[in-house]
C-alpha cells in the first residue's frame, strides 16, 4: 500500500498543560535537546531551526527507548545517563500513529513508528509540523509488545513548549522493571 497526502483531518490528540512526561539523555547533554541532525526517527530536517524532542508518556518507555537499542548496557552506560521529568506549558496538538484507520486512509502502516529506514518517518514529520501538529504520538520502537509510547514535539530548543521539572539519576527500580520486563540486564562493575 503506497502512502496517500497527509491532510488537516490526520487524526490527532491533545497533551494538556501539566502534562508529565520522561527523558532518559547523557547527563553531559540538555534534557531539552532538539535533534535535528537527520539521525532521528521524526526529525523535521527540511525546516532550517526546528528540531524534535524524543520523550515519553513513562519512565520505562524512556529507559527502553534510549537504552534498548544498546544491546549490552553497562553500569557505565546507566551512570552516564539522567532521567529527567518533563512538564507542557500549554496543549500539543500531536499526530496519532497509533490510530489504526491512518492504514486506510493514508497507507500509514507500523513500519513508521519502528521501521530502520528514516527517510519516509521524517519526510512525514516535515509534512506534519507544516500542517500546524506540535508533535508525534507513537509506537516505542524497543517495545516488542508495542504497549510502550514514545512522543516527539518539534520545535527549537529556546520555545517554551517544555519545562524539566526534575532530573535524577536513573533510579534502580527503573533499571529492575526493565530487568524485569523486558530482560535487560545491565552488566555489573568491573
Amino acid at each position: 500500500m503506497s502512502p496517500r497526502p497527509v491532510d488537516d483531518a490526520f487524526p490527532s490528540l491533545v497533551l494538556h498543560p501539566e502534562r508529565v512526561l520522561f527523558r532518559v539523555h547523557l547527563h553531559s547533554n540538555d534534557p531539552l535537546h532538539f535533534s535535528s541532525s537527520g539521525h532521528g526517527r521524526f526529525d523535521v530536517v527540511g525546516v532550517a531551526s526546528v528540531g524534535t524532542c524524543y520523550l515519553a508518556p513513562s519512565p520505562l518507555g524512556a529507559y527502553v527507548e534510549t537504552l534498548g537499542r544498546l544491546g549490552t548496557i553497562s553500569w557505565d552506560d546507566i551512570e552516564e545517563r539522567r532521567l529527567t521529568e518533563l512538564i507542557l506549558a500549554r496543549s500539543l496538538r500531536l499526530a496519532d500513529l497509533t490510530e489504526r484507520s491512518i492504514l486506510g486512509r493514508y497507507g500509514i502502516a507500523g513500519d513508521v513508528s519502528t521501521g530502520r529506514d528514516y527517510r519516509s518517518s521524517q519526510s512525514l514529520a516535515q509534512r506534519l509540523y507544516e500542517l500546524g501538529f506540535d508533535g508525534i504520538y507513537y509506537t516505542a520502537r524497543h517495545d516488542p509488545a508495542f504497549l510502550e509510547r514514545s512522543v516527539a514535539v518539534f520545535g527549537a530548543s529556546g520555545e517554551h513548549k517544555l519545562f524539566a521539572t526534575s532530573t535524577s539519576a536513573i533510579p534502580s527500580a527503573l533499571v529492575d522493571e526493565a530487568a524485569r520486563e523486558f530482560a535487560l540486564l545491565v552488566l555489573p562493575p568491573p
